[in-house]
């Protein structure tokens, strides 16, 4: 037959058609209270002739594995548009709704069925309110959820006793406003992702503390990828002696400087502040100008491109291979660090105060960063550079020895003889007193070089120029992390280049003035290296947008430079009669 009738297939054209009603039932969703796992859903006839009568309906949540658990269900009559609420798993970010819809044909007063499922997914979220200077969890503190518009939700609530409270959102950008009372209210804004569970920390400054705000953020890679372990310092120039706290980045890239005072110990504001983010083979980015904000949260992130560049290594150690011809004094020795293995025992005799952000039990000593062994300034019996402790010390008295120490740690001779941008490149990790640790305070930390192996000029001293603004800090400690922190490693640099074409010595330097406030962990160096650098240009392929980073002559100055300073010390009339009474 040349035109042959084409053979229907009945249950193609049923399935069609029932698609086609299928798809006159329109549904979608919002989540009026973010606070609860409560989804809104709206469900309405798109064709005028075919009128809701009656619906049933369940909520699946995803487990695992192809896994889907129904979590809620019910159902409705006749109504122009369905309303009701879904209660789903919050630990879960994946849902779908599944309904069952009868509908009236109002030509032909017949009713036909529908089907849906509405597939939707939730980010999860945690807010973490605290003090900034404390980090004690704040309970009972109001939040407010605004839009990326600037609409806020009508629900609020408060955080649990543990100062935590979870939510839910579509994937989107939004704000938290926090209040509680005697404390400055709060904003942070952050982003939902349905990739994991994320933890919003807003951190809160009490109306006592004055002028202190904090800053967090990410830094990525130029593909805007995480980069974990990078090392993000804040300085306040001059007038902190360059930077006084630091904080590594975790696997999502996201790191937090909490407790940021505006104010330098003389009293004078500090108007603006100096922020470096850093990381192995990747550039190195200054950021001038950082304003933080008493009393808030801020966000500052960075960029940090790979980059490409030779150094000629014209001195390096992992301290591995025993003393090297280094030359130690007072309590600097080698020590092996290959985990959690020695911790401050004041800390367990009630001494000292325990960090909030310790994430072990104890107040362990850090682990080496290459290898096993470090130089440390301490006392392995302890954990501390106390010494010998005083009779009679007393709970939270910082920890009070019988007399002061001191000791110098000096490496063998570096020649520079063929260098043309030599630079010193150390890891560094510290925790000494929080009452006076300013540079002309005490526990000193000083580096010196000398050219002929006698005369040493002290050409950099870690010591903040910042005295905390807690008047209960007698056994607080300050670290490489700021003021009441657990300690961080941080890459110390200085350039060398004005002593190209010389010999040098090295010289650490700790001393702690006088016998009070010394139960901390003291001064640990590891991955020493004098190196010879040229940068190299970065292939666009590697890094699109190169951000080269501007630094001003001030910077350079405060920050890479060697500076000669002076080994003032002032003992104040307070210390001096306590140090006599006991």
């Amino acid at each position: 037959m040349p035109n042959p009738i084409p053979i229907l297939n009945a249950a193609n054209a049923v399935n069609l058609a029932q698609e086609i009603i299928n798809g006159k039932v329109s549904i979608h969703h919002t989540m009026l209270d973010p606070f609860t796992s409560l989804t809104q859903f709206e469900m309405t006839s798109m064709d005028s002739n075919l009128a809701l009568q009656s619906y049933e309906w369940n909520l699946e949540s995803y487990v695992s594995d192809g896994y889907w658990q129904v979590v809620d269900s019910g159902s409705g009559g006749a109504e122009a548009v369905a309303a009701f609420g879904g209660v789903f798993d919050g630990l879960s970010t994946q849902h779908r709704l599944n309904v069952t819809v009868e509908l009236l044909d109002l030509e032909n007063n017949t009713l036909v069925n529908a089907s849906r499922t509405y597939a939707y997914e939730m980010a999860q979220v945690t807010f973490v309110t605290r003090d900034t200077v404390s980090l004690a969890p704040l309970a009972g503190t109001e939040l407010q959820i605004a839009t990326e518009s600037g609409q806020l939700f009508i629900q609020s609530a408060t955080t649990n006793s543990d100062g935590t409270k979870p939510a839910w959102f579509k994937p989107g950008s939004y704000s938290v406003y926090a209040s509680s009372p005697d404390y400055q209210s709060s904003a942070v804004g952050f982003a939902t992702s349905v990739e994991e569970p994320q933890w919003v920390y807003i951190n809160m400054t009490s109306t006592e503390s004055g002028l202190v705000g904090s800053i967090s953020g990410q830094v990525v890679n130029q593909n805007d990828e995480p980069i974990a372990g990078a090392s993000v310092r804040i300085s306040g120039g001059e007038q902190t002696n360059g930077y006084f706290a630091s904080a590594v980045t975790n696997s999502a890239g996201e790191y937090v400087i909490s407790n940021i005072s505006k104010t330098a110990s003389n009293g004078q504001p500090i108007p603006s502040f100096i922020m470096e983010a850093s990381a192995s083979m990747h550039s190195t980015v200054v950021r001038e100008e950082v304003i933080v904000l008493a009393g808030l949260d801020r966000a500052e992130n960075f960029r940090l491109n790979e980059v490409i560049y030779t150094e000629g290594v014209i001195y390096e150690s992992s301290f591995e291979d025993g003393l090297g011809g280094w030359e130690a004094t007072g309590m600097w020795h080698l020590e092996a660090l290959p985990g959690n293995s020695l911790y401050n025992l004041l800390v367990e005799g009630g001494y000292v105060a325990f960090a909030p952000d310790e994430l072990s039990d104890f107040a362990y000593l850090p682990q080496a960063i290459h290898g096993n062994f470090v130089w440390w300034y301490g006392e392995a019996d302890t954990g501390t550079f106390i010494g010998t402790q005083r009779e009679g010390d007393y709970p939270l008295s910082g920890g009070m020895s019988v007399s002061s120490n001191d000791g110098t740690l000096t490496s063998p001779p570096i020649s520079l003889s063929d260098a043309s941008n030599p630079q010193l490149d150390l890891q560094t990790w510290w925790e000494i007193e929080s009452v006076n640790p300013n540079s002309n305070g005490f526990d000193l930390m000083h580096i010196a070089i000398s050219q002929d192996g006698e005369n040493f000029i002290t050409v950099r001293t870690l010591n903040p120029y910042v005295d905390p603004n807690d008047s209960d800090r007698d056994a607080k400690p300050f670290s490489s992390a700021g003021f009441n922190r657990m300690p961080v490693w941080a890459n110390e640099t200085l350039d060398l280049s004005s002593y190209a074409g010389s010999e040098i010595r090295i010289r650490f330097t700790f001393s702690t003035i006088d016998s009070l406030y010394n139960g901390f962990r003291g001064w640990v160096i590891d991955n020493l290296r004098v190196v010879d650098i040229s940068y190299d240009e970065v292939s666009p392929s590697l890094a699109s947008g190169k951000v080269k980073a501007t630094k001003s002559e001030a910077f350079m100055k405060q920050h890479r430079l060697p500076l000669v300073q002076p080994n003032a010390t002032q003992q104040t009339t307070e210390r001096e009669n306590r140090e006599n009474n006991y």
